[in-house]
């Protein structure tokens, strides 16, 4: 006869049957089948194996779908509580691996119905947001899913917190990449930090994340104790940090610091913000209506952004032109143009005319 039990909680698995704790003498525990009308008992030990049962299931017959369904659901659980994974993927991955029978596949939840519960299960599980610099962090964010080292560096200096998460491959694989991507959030943010830094590598073809950082600033004294710890760690492991080419948003201090520690390195500011700060001005100045219903002005627009897409060579020119043959009513529009993509950041730094790989967004996917 099978002896393996199983217990979710208070409710035991044994041969088909679910039973409910009914007494618990510590060294035995008793537990009695869920039907009420049922003389059925299971005796286990205080860890739950099993020891021996009495009675027999007289008017019911045994439930291994429901049993299959019961345990399907423990092991989602389990992961859901001690697992950072996507639920989804939790989901899909317990589903495939559990090989239920046809009756429970058409009793089991669909994955976005069980979502929100299982969601509700893992906020038990967060801790709270800390009201202070001065928090713990929790050894599930600290270690890989293979309790290797996540938390890179953790430093504390004059009331700021600057924590650093990177396993040891993913450090080694930055270091060997020769086309980093660097790209900072600031809406989406934790509390006591102004920005959650990202770095990418690439590796076989393929963008990943190798740097994640929360970082109390934009000035370039944070990026440049971020670059100065890596750059240790890489002679640590008899390797160097220095990548061939690096893009990065338009960030003032993170433009500065790239040019400091990388003077070797080509550096470009990734078109997609550079085409997405111009649209932002048109929007700041009021153009939006006027972008979006005069063909001549939108077109206009567009081939302002289009001129990072230009020949260095022919940028200047071909803003001349533009400047010199635009409707009036954008003219803000290219007096910002000029003050700031012209006079003030370097043409070099957002012109992408020879790059294959013109954007951040490829820290995405594929390259």
């Amino acid at each position: 006869m099978a002896t393996d039990t199983v217990t979710l909680g208070r409710l035991l698995l044994y041969s088909g049957y679910a039973y409910t704790l009914n007494k618990d003498r510590g060294k035995v525990k008793y537990w009695r089948c869920e039907d009420r009308s049922c003389s059925a008992f299971v005796h286990t030990n205080a860890n739950d194996n099993y020891k021996a049962h009495s009675g027999t299931h007289d008017g019911h017959l045994p439930s291994p779908d429901r049993i299959e369904l019961l345990e399907f659901k423990k092991n989602v659980e389990a992961r859901v509580i001690h697992e950072t994974t996507p639920i989804a993927r939790i989901y899909e991955q317990e589903l495939a691996a559990a090989k239920l029978s046809q009756t429970s596949l058409a009793l089991a939840p669909d994955a976005k119905d069980a979502h929100s519960s299982l969601s509700r299960l893992r906020r038990k599980t967060i801790p709270t947001l800390p009201t202070s610099i001065e928090f713990d962090i929790p050894t599930i964010y600290t270690q890989t899913l293979d309790a290797k080292e996540f938390l890179f560096k953790d430093t504390q200096t004059r009331g700021k917190r600057e924590l650093i998460f990177a396993s040891e491959q993913q450090l080694v694989m930055l270091f060997e990449s020769k086309h980093i991507f660097i790209d900072g959030t600031f809406l989406v943010c934790p509390p006591f930090f102004d920005q959650v830094l990202t770095i990418h590598g690439v590796h076989h073809a393929h963008v990943l994340p190798c740097i994640i950082a929360l970082l109390p600033g934009r000035s370039s004294a944070f990026y440049n104790y971020l670059f100065q710890l890596l750059d240790q760690h890489a002679s640590d492991l008899h390797m160097t940090f220095e990548p061939e080419l690096i893009t990065t948003d338009f960030e003032s201090g993170l433009i500065k610091s790239v040019k400091h520690h990388f003077p070797m390195s080509r550096h470009i500011g990734c078109f997609f913000h550079y085409t997405q700060s111009i649209h932002r001005q048109i929007q700041s100045l009021g153009l939006s209506t006027l972008y979006n219903n005069d063909p001549e002005v939108r077109s206009v627009c567009q081939q302002l952004m289009a001129l990072a897409l230009l020949p260095r060579n022919k940028v200047e020119s071909a803003f001349e032109h533009l400047a010199n043959n635009h409707p009036s009513s954008i003219n803000d529009l290219f007096n910002y143009f000029e003050d700031f993509w012209i006079e003030k950041v370097p043409i070099d730094l957002w012109n992408v005319h020879d790059l294959k790989v013109t954007t951040n967004n490829n820290a995405e996917g594929k390259m």
